[in-house]
């Protein structure tokens, strides 16, 4: 059924972009709180706006914790609640009282400031204002917020791409293989999945390897572990100056996510989700995120597998002695309901 779900989704994205410029819904998902997700999407919505010269959307759909808003100083009152309760009216007049307009090509769609007094909606119905932004919008970035929760599960079968977003500690990357393991058994198509490791540095005891192995999944980016810059700017209200190098990474990404030259890389070209490079990739790092493994597996790596496969399997094996146990109880059950039967039709004879 799941699988019947994402064709269709697919194909409405692609009748929606017929005859017109690819328009492109790209989600970001962590696997628990406090992976950057906001910081990411932010960056990459602004960035994307801006490379491109294209009206790009960031919508935030962390109904719960979505910060989105804040960081951008997203100035209108209304939020994806007050979209889907005029989905039934919406137009583009409506669309514009509700979304802020944070530059010349972006605008933001922010979250809740509060869910009191509030009734969440229906997947569904959020899914439909997704499809509004499809068609009026070439890049739609969505903040996802953490978790494997029906809402994400349900918006995911409308996004072009999907990046689930990781640090490299135990918590977060064990989170983020049991997502993968979720969307895997759902029948989530595989090349839409994508992997981005934050806050990797070079003096961690992980690898991207170990944690490619880990996850069985490539890693598509990895980004520089920056807090003390973001912090800074944070507390001036603003995002991370372009003059800085962890604005530089954002902006690779962004150029990645577009298919274009990285800002300031004449001649460092990117292939992104099968789209072949413009020239042959060149050897040395790009300018705006890591994309190929660095390092051998580690022993490290190697020790959070076995504990992880082990705690994976423990689980499955819990499973399977639940239903082995639920089995005797229902054989022995009907064992007890047929000799029932079999005494009562003896005293019925008699």
């Amino acid at each position: 059924v799941r699988a019947i779900r994402h064709a269709c989704a697919r194909s409405e994205g692609l009748a929606a972009k017929s005859g017109a410029a690819p328009h492109k819904l790209i989600g970001f998902l962590g696997a628990k709180g406090g992976c950057g997700v906001t910081t990411l999407v932010c960056h990459v919505a602004a960035e994307l706006g801006r490379q491109t010269g294209s009206p790009t959307l960031l919508a935030d759909f962390d109904l719960v914790a979505g910060a989105a808003g804040f960081l951008m100083k997203a100035t209108s009152p209304h939020s994806v609640l007050d979209a889907v309760d005029m989905l039934d009216g919406l137009d583009l007049s409506s669309w514009q009282s509700i979304v802020s307009h944070a530059a010349e090509n972006l605008d933001i769609l922010s979250a809740p400031a509060t869910l009191a007094g509030r009734m969440l909606p229906r997947p569904e119905r959020l899914a439909q204002v997704l499809k509004f932004a499809r068609l009026n919008y070439l890049w739609t970035v969505v903040d996802l917020g953490r978790g494997l929760s029906d809402y994400p599960l349900s918006l995911l079968d409308h996004l072009d791409s999907a990046f689930l977003v990781a640090t490299p500690d135990v918590l977060a990357l064990a989170r983020t293989r049991q997502i993968v393991e979720a969307l895997a058994e759902s029948s989530y198509p595989p090349e839409r999945i994508h992997l981005v490791v934050n806050r990797m540095n070079g003096h961690g005891q992980l690898t991207l390897k170990d944690i490619e192995r880990l996850l069985k999944l490539p890693v598509e980016a990895a980004l520089p572990d920056a807090s003390a810059d973001l912090a800074a700017s944070y507390a001036l209200g603003k995002l991370v100056p372009a003059s800085s190098a962890l604005s530089e990474k954002f902006a690779g990404f962004a150029a990645r996510l577009a298919g274009i030259q990285a800002p300031g890389a004449k001649s460092r070209w990117f292939s992104f989700l099968g789209r072949p490079a413009a020239q042959p990739p060149v050897a040395q790092p790009s300018s705006g995120v890591t994309t190929q493994p660095e390092g051998c597996a580690t022993a490290a790596g190697e020790q959070l597998r076995a504990l992880l496969d082990g705690s994976s399997a423990g689980f499955k094996s819990g499973q399977d002695s639940a239903v082995r146990q639920l089995n005797q109880e229902l054989a022995g059950a009907r064992a007890e309901l047929q000799q029932f039967a079999y005494m009562a039709s003896h005293d019925f004879r008699e």
